[in-house]
């Protein structure tokens, strides 16, 4: 799906970041509440994370399993977290993909902005979901 999304270029500088930032995103991992979604295989099919408890991160699905659920599954528990912990929204940076899932389940576009890694754009959006 990223393909579709981004330059050959931007695919691949996500996927080398957990490598060429390893410490970083190992203390990413740590923070927060963390879910992932495994399969009857026990094949991880997914992650999200909340970090603090109002803002959600690291959001991912496996390609093969994208519009399946998995994301919707992992948000909603994500969301549990944010609600039990009395927060009145929550927040997100959606890609050009996770977008769409974050509409459907609620969240509003408040900014549009141009993220810069390792020399490559990329556009995010900022996003929240207020509780009523």
């Amino acid at each position: 799906m990223g393909k579709t999304q981004y330059t050959e270029q931007q695919v691949q500088m996500w996927a080398d970041y957990p490598v060429q930032y390893f410490d970083e995103f190992t203390t990413m991992l740590s923070n927060g509440d963390t879910y992932v979604a495994i399969s009857d295989c026990g094949e991880i099919l997914g992650f999200g994370q909340l970090c603090p408890t109002d803002y959600v991160t690291l959001l991912y699905v496996l390609p093969e399993y994208s519009r399946a659920g998995v994301g919707t599954t992992i948000y909603k528990q994500l969301e549990n977290i944010t609600q039990e912990d009395k927060q009145k929204c929550v927040s997100v940076t959606a890609s050009k993909i996770s977008k769409g899932l974050f509409e459907k389940l609620g969240f509003e576009v408040i900014d549009t902005e141009i993220s810069l890694r390792n020399g490559i754009e990329f556009e995010r959006y900022n996003m929240v979901k207020i509780f009523i």
